[in-house]
């Protein structure tokens, strides 16, 4: 099984003070949050602080969301930076990932060198990872940005935009480990510990992945958890195992439950399989948009593997997952197509769109 690597999501903010209904002045002054006498750096400062205790889009990412956006008023540069990363994920404001390109190359104009590793990141999520390693490469020629090293480093140790190289992907990685931003350092411990692990070098893996994870990174704990619960790198223990994805799944980390749902599906050195379990994680991750879960958990019910059997929910999750652009629901629509199930009639050219539709997607049939 894969394990997940980590990246650094600045959050960002609109320069409306009104955003989807969230009025600031009335929300910080509801959370008894005030900050008149402050100068623009200080409230940027504060915002930080919450963002770096924000899950997704709570409160503290709303508190973090109208600080940045008061900074950004008092012409933060890096305020306005962090505003982009808003319209990236959808937070507070509609998803809009052309509009925090617009506003990441403001903040840019206006001396935020922040704005460069924004820019790497939202270019790999339009799948130009040649124009995502030059933005990276820019922050550090330009600032030496820690965090722009790590993300750089990915790219190499992937061979996405550059080509592939495992020893400048690691000594990029390392070198991002003298910032003083645990963020960014947990971020790059929990990348070498994936790095490590592809490399099948499993005492190293596990060691650098405790340590992201005893900093506080999600992914890290995540895939800690995972190793505690396979017995990599480290002596089976069921106890660490579900206390390092608990803690994940507390910060709304949909890897762990899916992670979860695996290891009680399957069972592993250190978990008893338990379908009844296996159901009940999967079931969590896919309401919350797991597209693996969502096929995970329509191969359960397509089989009547510890569930009642229902092809029709089976079909609609398989379809949401297709949707979402998972190759392996494209394949099983095509499969229950071409063969048909109880309540679903054989149809040949679903069969045929979806198996083409695979292709398309990367599914090489041997």
């Amino acid at each position: 099984m894969k394990l997940f690597f980590s990246s650094i999501l600045y959050f960002l903010f609109s320069s409306a003070v009104y955003a989807n209904n969230l009025n600031c002045e009335n929300f910080l002054q509801e959370k008894n949050i005030t900050y008149d006498t402050f100068e623009g750096q200080e409230i940027y400062r504060q915002g930080i602080e919450y963002y770096n205790q924000a899950y997704g889009d709570d409160d503290n990412t709303k508190i973090a969301f109208c600080l940045f956006t008061d900074a950004k008023e008092k012409s933060v540069p890096d305020a306005e930076a962090m505003l982009s990363e808003f319209y990236q994920l959808g937070y507070i404001v509609d998803k809009d990932l052309n509009e925090a390109i617009l506003l990441a190359k403001k903040a840019y104009k206006k001396g935020s060198i922040l704005s460069l590793n924004q820019l790497g990141i939202y270019y790999g999520e339009k799948k130009d990872f040649i124009k995502s390693a030059q933005y990276y490469q820019k922050a550090i020629d330009e600032g030496d940005l820690d965090v722009a090293k790590a993300n750089l480093g990915f790219l190499y140790f992937t061979g996405r935009g550059v080509e592939k190289n495992i020893d400048k992907a690691v000594e990029l990685t390392k070198s991002a480990l003298s910032t003083d931003n645990n963020r960014v350092k947990s971020m790059a411990l929990a990348n070498l510990g994936g790095f490590y692990y592809a490399l099948g070098l499993n005492k190293e893996a596990f060691q650098w992945t405790e340590q992201g994870a005893l900093l506080g990174n999600v992914t890290a704990e995540t895939n800690l958890g995972f190793f505690f619960g396979h017995g990599i790198g480290a002596t089976p223990n069921k106890e660490q195992a579900l206390y390092w994805l608990n803690k994940a799944v507390a910060q709304n980390h949909l890897e762990a439950l899916f992670i979860l749902g695996t290891m009680y599906s399957k069972g592993t050195v250190a978990i008893k399989k338990d379908l009844s379990l296996a159901y009940h994680y999967y079931m969590e991750a896919a309401e919350k948009g797991h597209s693996m879960a969502k096929n995970n958990l329509a191969s359960m019910l397509i089989k009547g593997r510890g569930v009642s059997k229902d092809d029709k929910k089976a079909l609609a999750l398989y379809l949401d997952a297709a949707n979402d652009g998972n190759v392996l629901s494209m394949y099983a629509l095509h499969q229950i197509y071409s063969q048909g199930t109880e309540h679903i009639s054989k149809d040949t050219k679903k069969a045929q769109y979806w198996l083409n539709k695979a292709k398309q997607n990367g599914l090489v049939l041997e």
